[in-house]
């Protein structure tokens, strides 16, 4: 899609600089060519014709052609405080953005991304509000949403090749697939959008088959910094953007407006299984033993957790062979005085259900666009290193000894890497740890601001505990606003590439926002 300023919008955009009277402007009013000419202005929109610029008020005019679309949200809006809320209201409570500006094309995006570029105003981009520390909302309370939550087109091509708009939810996303005789490696949350999922890697539990889900990427359509639309693979001019949003592309480099992606056939079953050992952790150091040093490095066909508790550890996953070569495999474990044990044929949509949790299709599909109730908070670790007895002293102290009672869940979650994850090389996408051992995500739930500082600090001491025993790295889609040196703990040594990508395609840092690719590292 190619869109090309006309000069009569430059013009008006001209006259409507002179709205401007601040020091700030001073540029645009001495040279308004050389600031606007270099930018793409979009012709039509079914969202807004949108004035490029504030009055001195600061008040937007704004107003919109199509009733039927949500188009801009200000304060004075009724809606206004249910548009900001996004699924961890920790997070998010104390930031209060100036406007969403809701998308449903790509030519929307174009104008949102004038708007905020003439007005100066930072901006996130939000797709389905799951972002765990709330990056989708601007830290200043002046900034911008670009909201892509309705570009949510669906598209079965030919050969297992499918395009998804990247406001769809996952339980869309695996329906479609499924009711078109596919499948899909993604996480378990029904209601996490496509586009942030994707763009930071994406694991779930078919990933040791078949990969991450930004690995089954095929192309990508991206609205750049200065307006332009470009279509983004690993062939064409844009494959450096390519490489680096398999797994850095959350919002760093431009507005993704369409994703389309190579998918597995749907096998016609698969077996889910539950492991589970309620003995108040007597089991713990011979489970986890096992489970560290045996299932990073077994067969492809299982992808599966270790899901440490309050009440008990559990082992759980998917098995895409027969029973009686799962049950070979996990005797070593099953062989440990489990308390309770399960392992269920089923089809891939049962599996997406049972890990939902949902009953139903239905069930899990009524969630999306509920207001969440969520506080939490969430850390991560990616590691190549076995545990050591040490590590699991304090494993057991956190989640025994000093277990937060006041919270209303805790939990550490190991998954298991290995298989295709490790078959890629680290530099071949910006997801780095391809070598890693597992994954460790710490979680903790909390009902009432009572109780958040006990949670939080918990949470933190079990990290920075943890930490010396797995090493500095964390997976980018388990966001950690406490992370210094993040861009090395979420992509290693590919963050200088990234930010050498980034100064080729946003020298300006357009694109900036709390832990967003920089320009300098």
């Amino acid at each position: 899609m190619s869109i090309t300023y006309d000069p009569a919008d430059i013009e008006s955009v001209k006259e409507q600089l002179l709205i401007h009277d601040d020091a700030n402007h001073h540029d645009e009013l001495q040279n308004p060519e050389k600031s606007i000419a270099s930018y793409i202005i979009p012709k039509d929109s079914s969202l807004l014709e949108i004035s490029s610029v504030e009055s001195k008020t600061k008040t937007t005019v704004l107003s919109t052609k199509d009733h039927e679309l949500r188009g801009i949200i200000t304060r004075e809006d009724k809606s206004y405080h249910e548009c900001c809320r996004v699924w961890n209201l920790y997070t998010s409570r104390a930031l209060n953005p100036f406007a969403i500006i809701y998308c449903s094309n790509t030519v929307d995006v174009q104008h949102a991304l004038t708007y905020v570029r003439l007005n100066h105003r930072p901006f996130t981009i939000r797709c389905g509000g799951h972002s765990l520390m709330s990056f989708c909302l601007p830290e200043t309370n002046e900034g911008c949403v670009i909201d892509v939550a309705n570009i949510n087109h669906k598209m079965i091509l030919n050969n297992g090749r499918v395009s998804f708009g990247p406001g769809n939810r996952l339980i869309e996303v695996y329906k479609e697939l499924y009711d078109h005789g596919y499948m899909f490696p993604a996480g378990s949350c029904p209601t996490v959008a496509i586009g942030g999922l994707t763009l930071g890697g994406g694991i779930g539990f078919l990933s040791r088959k078949y990969g991450l889900t930004c690995d089954l990427l095929y192309e990508l359509e991206i609205v750049l910094a200065d307006g332009s639309v470009i279509t983004s693979n690993d062939s064409n001019e844009y494959s450096d953007l390519f490489w680096a949003h398999k797994g850095a592309g959350m919002g760093s480099f431009g507005v993704i407006t369409s994703l389309t992606f190579n998918v597995p056939k749907l096998l016609s079953k698969l077996i889910v299984f539950k492991i589970e050992w309620r003995n108040g952790y007597q089991s713990f150091h011979e489970v986890c033993d096992f489970w560290q040093k045996t299932m990073p490095n077994a067969v492809d066909d299982i992808s599966l957790e270790l899901i440490l508790t309050g009440s008990s550890v559990l082992v759980t996953g998917v098995f895409l062979g027969i029973m009686d070569e799962l049950l070979k495999l996990l005797k070593p474990m099953t062989n440990i005085g489990v308390n309770d044990l399960s392992m269920q044929e089923g089809t891939f949509m049962d599996a997406v259900l049972y890990f939902a949790p949902a009953n139903s299709i239905e069930e899990a599909m009524s969630e999306i666009g509920k207001p969440s109730d969520v506080t939490m908070r969430c850390k991560s670790f990616v590691t190549k290193k076995l545990f050591s007895e040490q590590a699991m002293g304090v494993i057991i102290k956190f989640m025994v000894d000093e277990y937060p009672k006041c919270a209303r869940n805790a939990r550490l979650q190991l998954f298991a890497y290995g298989g295709a994850i490790r078959k890629i090389h680290p530099c071949d996408t910006a997801f780095h740890h391809r070598q890693a051992l597992f994954s460790g995500q710490f979680l903790i739930w909390w009902l009432g601001q009572e109780h958040e500082e006990q949670c939080l600090s918990w949470i933190k001491h079990f990290h920075d505990e943890m930490r010396p025993h797995v090493g500095p790295y964390a997976y980018a889609n388990y966001g950690d606003s406490d992370l210094i040196s993040y861009g090395q703990a979420y992509y290693g040594d590919n963050w200088p590439r990234l930010a050498e990508i980034k100064r080729q395609h946003d020298p300006e840092n357009f694109f900036d926002f709390k832990q967003s690719v920089k320009i300098v590292v």
